[in-house]
């Protein structure tokens, strides 16, 4: 009796795909789940484990709350005062932007000076002298939706900044200054301060930037930039990641596509005189379906690379990362004295 495939001639072809499809995917699967059997064991003394997952493990493996900015929806963002609230609500580290100004000082600053000081100019085009101090009370901004109380002092140095964190916290430290000269600045403050083990730096969306830091230190953890991001999220929805080496100073800090993350870019994207129609929204699902990887999460945490979430403000979003502590390793809030209570409460 002949049998189907003899039959069905192309039915044999098929059967054959179908097969190794699935002994391919079978093989994926089982080295994402447990890739140590590929790479081994992630190394304990790698800086990462030390800053990251030391910490996770202290607080009995519960994700670590970093201030964004320091925390700017409780305090003036990037000060010591925002650092200083960290501080008292156990947040495991603070995000902190640095730029330079016209007289080559580092402070701990992001954009919007109007916003801050009141100053319609560029921080580069001032010299640190001649910045107005902080507004008694900081207007909302496409973040914080909310006014902010100050203390109507001056922006922070960056050194202030870097001192004012606790022993054991950490920085991830993010330079908006594509130059040489703020490189060098800021890693004279990081060897200045002591914190250059307990650090990680780096800009999400500028790739030449990170080359200039790698040249300079390559011990300094590097936060992902937008095309290692979309590599990795390729590699792993083809299935190919568990095959693939990733660098071992890595620190894969990526968005939480919520709303709070639709919504700024949305709004960016106006601001720049594009509309926001149906195309926009079709590309926010998909960014959402493709990026918030729970399973992604866990395959880098158990290769050893921190996974680190922004922006997370809200209370429906606490709790979604609350119930992935095997895969999320710390993120970032502007209100870590609200997740502290939270989390208390949790």
């Amino acid at each position: 009796m002949a049998s189907s495939t003899d039959a069905h001639p192309w039915l044999r072809p098929l059967v054959v795909a179908g097969g190794a499809v699935a002994t391919y995917a079978l093989i994926s699967e089982i080295f994402g789940r447990y890739p140590h059997l590929l790479w081994g064991r992630p190394d304990p003394s790698d800086i990462r484990q030390k800053i990251f997952f030391d910490a996770k493990k202290a607080r009995g493996g519960r994700v670590l709350c970093v201030g964004h900015r320091a925390g700017g929806g409780e305090e003036a963002e990037n000060t010591v005062s925002a650092v200083n609230n960290c501080v008292a609500n156990g947040a495991a580290g603070c995000q902190i932007d640095a730029r330079m100004t016209k007289d080559g000082v580092a402070v701990a600053y992001h954009s919007g000076l109007k916003n801050l000081t009141g100053a319609d100019k560029e921080l580069k085009d001032l010299n640190y002298d001649d910045i107005p101090p902080l507004k008694k009370e900081l207007p909302p901004n496409l973040l914080i939706p909310h006014p902010v109380k100050t203390d109507g002092g001056r922006l922070s140095l960056l050194k202030d900044v870097l001192a004012a964190l606790g022993p054991d916290m950490f920085a991830i430290l993010e330079l908006w200054d594509d130059d040489q000269a703020t490189v060098d600045a800021v890693y004279r403050e990081l060897v200045n301060s002591g914190r250059k083990n307990r650090t990680v730096w780096g800009n999400p969306f500028n790739k030449s930037l990170k080359e200039k830091l790698m040249a300079k230190d390559t011990s300094v953890p590097c936060i992902t930039v937008k095309p290692e991001f979309l590599r990795i999220v390729a590699l792993y929805t083809m299935g190919l990641l568990p095959f693939v080496s990733i660098p071992n100073n890595l620190v894969y800090n990526v968005p939480l596509v919520n709303s709070l993350i639709v919504n700024l870019f949305a709004k960016v994207a106006e601001m720049k005189g594009k509309k926001v129609g149906w195309w926009f929204w079709a590309k926010a699902y998909m960014a959402k379906v493709l990026i918030n990887r729970p399973g992604l999460w866990r395959h880098l945490e158990r290769r050893g690379v921190p996974v680190v979430i922004w922006i997370l403000n809200e209370e429906g979003d606490w709790s979604y990362a609350v119930r992935h502590p095997d895969g999320i390793t710390a993120i970032q809030t502007d209100y870590p004295k609200a997740f502290s209570a939270w989390m208390a409460r949790a």
